[in-house]
């Protein structure tokens, strides 16, 4: 039976692959290469911004950056981005989460295309399973750090995950690929886009399938997408768009010790399906004046059985879990309508206000004993914001007011600012926000862990950082201080085995990054992030949230046809609880090292290749669940237009 927590040494290969990284990058002192157009934010005002004027901390994931990486789904392309903590519960299809600055999984707001996909229903209460999400037909992907309630609202208590969609763009193109790898694996693709006058179209699907890694548990999504554009006029547009995923996986529940501790030895079953589908009309009225008008609806039913989770051979049920099975249907509508006006110059006033419907059922039974609820909750929500953006200086302030149902009003303000002191200079930023997080409809009801005299969650994060751009590109860097403070925080307790809210916590670090274009065929980038908490009133620690996360990659252009990148991870150790196991808090620290090569050839198909996990192959990150060892594929894409 393996070791959950991991000893020093198993790092050591990681920091002699981060050394050859560096040593390589320094090996190709070339001239600078020429500048790359900026990429854009979405999320961070609600409408396309430059990502150096963006006053928040934010990471966008452009398209380019999505296809080299080759990644089957978002949670292998958000593993080793910067400044997120991402955690999978053992092998391929566990449960894959996010977090954010110490925020807890459940206070990062999941969005595909603005359409908010957190289910409030379920076991994970109010937390994104990456795991379901492939990488079809996404354009972009933009991680806002700290709270953005100020314009998404409840679950944005810690920050932002936008999923955005391809859209269809010059002569028709179509897609189509397969991969193969071990673990059985096996994917297909297929995908199509372009444009015909006023209207554009993208539309794809794909099917994965991976069998067994570690012990029982297989897992298969099915995914397809479509998203389209009609432009009305000189100044309409009329966009609709729609994704719906299936997924089958098996394996262990959370906290239940996992392939090396589990007693009952007995496999976790879920079937999920998720539906996004979303009407947006928006005009350009004149020079000065734009809104938008909007509707969507998610939709979420997941069937789960899950066994008992026993504390020993012979169990005491107090400190046991009983076995649970539930039907879960989770449904959120939604309307939007929001007008931006430009008052003066550069200064623009954007008023919204908008209608949720929150739809929660879930029936089944907790052991013996019938556990079924049904709750709906309505949200009415107005926002003002104003934004004054110049070449050097970048202003926004916003205030939000949200009222749901059985409780009160909220109010969640944000002011930030960044200015560049002069051309090609450092640009320092600093922001101001406030969130909050109603809880979830498991966390109410649940008769396991559910708690109804939950209050609200409550987030105000200051953050201040400098970017800088050295020797005319050749080396950028970013330097950030953050402190969240936090109310009300609910969380689990071990001592009563109840979801409780803690009176006050704080989490405060340090974030950094490094990136050198050296050449326009090399490119270096490293990261480093420091966490540190305090929580009142409690013993316990904050569970699942390493103190310090490290990495870095090495891109290689290596000709205009072959590509090649490798990519090192670094984390420190985090304290865990599962119920078998009490006696052992601790999941070591882990090192992974991924490499990803592509060959383009003149007919229009790519090869490529991507492996994972090179040099330490049996990391834990949660204690007694495994990680099932190197992950490699092979893969072809033929792309015709």
């Amino acid at each position: 039976m393996g070791q959950a927590v991991q000893p020093a040494a198993s790092s050591q290969p990681a920091w002699r692959a981060f050394a050859f990284l560096v040593l390589s990058t320094c090996s190709f002192a070339q001239l600078p290469p020429a500048p790359a157009p900026e990429p854009t934010v979405i999320t961070v005002t609600g409408h396309a911004t430059p990502v150096s004027s963006a006053t928040a901390s934010v990471t966008v994931l452009t398209r380019e950056q999505i296809e080299a990486s080759h990644a089957d789904n978002v949670g292998d392309l958000l593993r080793q981005v910067p400044f997120l903590f991402l955690t999978q519960s053992g092998a391929r299809g566990g449960l894959t989460t996010v977090t954010l600055r110490g925020g807890k999984p459940n206070f990062t707001l999941v969005m595909i295309d603005g359409i908010p996909v957190n289910d409030i229903t379920n076991v994970l209460g109010g937390s994104y399973d990456f795991s379901n999400l492939s990488t079809d037909l996404v354009e972009q992907v933009e991680i806002v750090r700290g709270p953005l309630s100020s314009l998404y609202g409840s679950d944005a208590a810690a920050g932002v995950i936008n999923i955005i969609s391809r859209h269809g763009e010059g002569k028709a193109r179509v897609e189509a690929g397969g991969m193969l790898g071990n673990f059985a694996t096996r994917q297909g693709r297929l995908a199509a886009s372009g444009k015909v006058g006023k209207f554009d179209y993208a539309f794809g699907g794909s099917y994965f399938d991976v069998g067994e890694q570690v012990y029982k548990d297989a897992f298969q999504l099915g995914t397809i997408g479509f998203q389209s554009h009609l432009t009305v006029g000189s100044r309409g547009v009329l966009r609709f768009l729609a994704r719906y995923q299936n997924s089958h996986q098996t394996g262990f529940p959370t906290n239940g010790g996992g392939p090396e501790f589990s007693i009952l030895r007995d496999p976790q079953s879920l079937h999920t399906n998720e539906l996004v589908t979303g009407l947006e009309w928006r005009q350009q009225l004149n020079a000065r004046w734009f809104y938008l008008l909007s509707a969507d609806v998610f939709d979420r039913t997941q069937n789960s059985v899950i066994p008992a989770i026993y504390d020993s051979p012979t169990p005491n049920f107090l400190r046991s879990v009983p076995a649970e099975t539930s039907d879960t249907d989770f449904r959120r509508l939604r309307a939007n309508f929001s007008n931006s006006v430009k008052l003066a110059g550069n200064l623009t006033a954007t008023l919204s206000t908008g209608w949720r419907r929150e739809d929660g059922d879930s029936t089944g039974y907790v052991g013996p004993i019938p556990d079924s609820f049904h709750i709906t909750r309505d949200t009415g929500d107005g926002v003002v914001a104003l934004e004054y953006l110049t070449g050097a200086l970048a202003l926004n302030a916003a205030m939000r007011l949200d009222k749901a149902d059985g409780f009160r009003a909220v109010y969640s303000p944000t002011v930030g600012g960044s200015y560049r002191l002069w051309e090609r200079g450092p640009r320092l930023k600093s922001s101001f926000s406030r969130g909050f997080k109603l809880p979830s409809f498991y966390s109410l009801a649940d008769r396991t862990v559910g708690n109804p005299l939950l209050k609200p969650e409550f987030s105000r994060s200051v953050e201040v950082g400098v970017d800088s751009d050295f020797f005319h590109g050749r080396l950028q860097s970013g330097l950030t201080f953050f402190r969240n403070d936090y109310r009300n925080l609910v969380d689990f307790s071990a001592e009563i085995f109840k979801l409780v809210n803690r009176s006050q916590a704080q989490t405060q670090g340090v974030e950094f990054s490094l990136n050198i274009p050296v050449s326009n065929r090399v490119e270096f980038g490293g990261h480093f992030s420091y966490l540190d908490w305090t929580l009142e009133q409690t013993t316990e620690p904050l569970r699942d949230q390493p103190h310090w996360r490290s990495g870095a990659s090495l891109d290689w252009r290596i000709t205009r046809r072959w590509r090649a990148r490798a990519e090192s991870l670094l984390v420190g150790r985090r304290y865990d609880f599962e119920v078998p196991v009490p006696n052992q808090p601790v999941a070591g620290g882990y090192a992974t090292t991924n490499l990803v090569a592509s060959y383009a050839f003149p007919s229009g198909v790519t090869a490529f290749f991507r492996a994972e996990n090179l040099l330490n192959q049996h990391y834990h990150e949660f204690v007694g669940f495994p990680n099932p060892g190197i992950y490699a594929r092979f893969g072809l894409t033929w792309r015709v237009r």
